[in-house]
């Protein structure tokens, strides 16, 4: 029914998706055959509630418990319904596959467009790809505890574990150099079995639980193990899990040039992915609060991972390894779609000259239109990002409190940017909050700056060297690092958005909205386009692009011309 509800609205609107590319000056180069079931499942799989829940199940426990998880999931989800509005509302008007990153050179006044972009599109980078690290380390984790508690007692090394997530991380690699088809066809796989088995999860778990907590205990029921005795910090502090759980909902978007009809699905698909995993979420955290009937038991009964003693202290060890495996298959899948979402705004930075050798890089394979290239270079980023626990795992823990800030602060950019330039008017689009607009946008962005800010907090007291929380140091560490190559490289050699780089095709950012939500008369793709002499904005419901250009002999121009809605 969902994948039918999809396709339904996609084809609801003609396809104009590649004009538009070719508007802002990009080549079609990638594969667009994504549909809107596809964009959606791996948005979805890339945020990986479930999966995300289960890996920061313990530290939610350890933070007020019950109370903190099931209200703090709820005000996170109304909030991030927010912040997943305000950026659909810019994706309708900009459909192009760096999200974040090109949006905020978009929306910026042409002097400021290049700095702004390139720090936002670094953020989106970093937070992908620290994604993918604690992906693949959480996934060699959740393999050894499963077998573990299977009977098979294996104990490695940080190094051998540091080798198994690298072996992941090398598997969903790999599975990227297809073509993108492919790719969409694994992730619709992977959003039915994870859909099913979360149902089978929560049947089984309330089915065969001996015993249960009350309503009453699992909504309001505080009990904290955090080292602080302020209640204040411990649930101001819980906000990451939720937070953690729900980062990475704009993955649709980076992929704009591999969909079809991407200006409409990508809205829709977005904010799809957000209330589809909050709902999910909100299920899942209750469920499971119900049957931790002990925290305590939770921590210590047969392993380290509480989520693991919870399935196998609720159902027995037969049904709780099945269980187990189901969710370790979450986890790879998950990594999977974060590899995929991590290649795409690599590769969009890549394309627009962000790094050296950047033509060396960008370049697709003419077989599968996949950008290998950047993926190899991604994979080689991961890589150092994994070694980390091998000189401090709280610097490596750190990396989940890095990942969820950088991507708060990479949607933040874009939407602040709108706020405070007003620069584009969205009434026309596929997707407008209308007269609601700036009022969204600014509780997305009180809520993506304020729960930065808590990350940062210490978590444990008193604060030593062996507890620290690194999370601000190494995000300023990375900071540190990106801008000087801004200065060493890329101020020199990155302009912005391809859409500024040529003056003669649009005079400023207004004039190609008007263009995008005008689709129906775009010029064809295998047509030169030439833009007009003068701009005009008119009234909302009038269409304005035909063929004159007195000063363009030969040309194809747009002017007003009036149509009925």
């Amino acid at each position: 029914m969902l994948h039918r509800a999809f396709t339904e609205f996609g084809s609801h609107f003609g396809s104009f998706s590649e004009n538009v590319l070719k508007s802002m000056g990009y080549k079609q180069e990638l594969s667009r055959s994504l549909g809107p079931f596809s964009n959606f499942s791996v948005g979805f799989n890339s945020v990986a509630v479930v999966s995300s829940i289960s890996l920061a199940y313990g530290y939610g426990l350890n933070m007020g418990g019950s109370v903190t998880m099931v209200w703090g999931w709820l005000v996170a989800f109304f909030f991030t319904i927010m912040v997943s509005a305000s950026l659909a509302e810019i994706a309708g008007a900009y459909p192009v596959s760096g999200s974040v990153f090109h949006w905020s050179g978009l929306l910026t006044p042409n002097s400021d467009n290049a700095i702004a972009s390139y720090i936002c599109g670094w953020m989106s980078f970093l937070c992908n790809s620290a994604s993918d690290a604690s992906f693949a380390y959480g996934n060699a984790v959740f393999l050894l505890a499963a077998i573990s508690a299977d009977g098979g007692h294996v104990s490695l090394s940080q190094f051998e574990t540091v080798g198994l997530a690298i072996g992941f991380l090398t598997i969903w690699t790999l599975i990227n150099f297809l073509k993108i088809d492919k790719i969409g066809w694994i992730n619709k796989v992977g959003v039915l079995i994870a859909i099913s088995s979360l149902i089978v999860t929560i049947t089984l778990i309330l089915v065969d639980a001996p015993s249960k907590n009350s309503t009453h205990h699992v909504f309001f029921h505080y009990e904290s193990y955090a080292s602080t005795k302020s209640k204040t910090l411990v649930i101001l502090m819980s906000i990451l899990l939720p937070v953690f759980s729900f980062a990475g909902y704009d993955g649709s978007a980076y992929l704009a040039e591999e969909t079809q009809k991407s200006a409409e699905i990508l809205p829709f698909a977005m904010m799809s992915v957000t209330i589809v995993n909050g709902i999910i979420g909100f299920a899942y955290i209750v469920s499971l609060l119900y049957v931790t009937t002990s925290i305590r038991d939770a921590y210590n009964a047969y392993c380290h991972e509480p989520i693991i003693n919870v399935f196998l202290l609720s159902t027995g060890f037969n049904i709780g390894n099945f269980l187990l495996w189901l969710l370790i298959f979450n986890i790879f899948i998950g990594g999977v779609s974060s590899v995929t979402i991590s290649g795409r705004i690599t590769f969009a930075l890549l394309r627009d000259d962000c790094l050296p050798f950047s033509s060396f890089w960008s370049k697709l394979d003419e077989t599968t239109k996949a950008p290998i290239r950047a993926y190899i270079l991604l994979y080689l980023f991961d890589l150092l990002l994994l070694f980390i626990p091998l000189l401090n795992i709280t610097a490596f823990d750190s990396l989940v409190g890095i990942s969820t800030i950088a991507y708060s602060l990479s949607y933040a950019i874009p939407i602040l940017i709108k706020v405070l330039y007003h620069r584009v008017n969205f009434e026309n689009n596929n997707v407008s909050l209308g007269r609601y607009s700036t009022f969204v946008n600014i509780l997305a962005l009180f809520w993506l700056f304020s729960t930065s800010i808590i990350l940062c907090i210490p978590r444990k007291y008193p604060v030593t060297l062996a507890n620290f929380n690194w999370t601000p140091v190494v995000l300023l560490g990375f900071t540190f690092l990106f801008m000087l190559h801004w200065f060493i490289y890329a101020q020199y050699h990155f302009k912005g958005p391809e859409i500024f780089l040529n003056k003669d095709r649009f005079r400023n950012n207004e004039e190609f909205r008007l263009l995008v939500n005008n689709n129906d008369r775009l010029p064809s793709i295998d047509e030169e386009y030439s833009p007009p002499h003068t701009f005009t904005p008119f009234s909302k419901g009038n269409r304005y692009f035909h063929d004159s250009d007195e000063e363009n002999e030969g040309s194809k121009s747009l002017s007003k011309t009036e149509t009925k809605d």
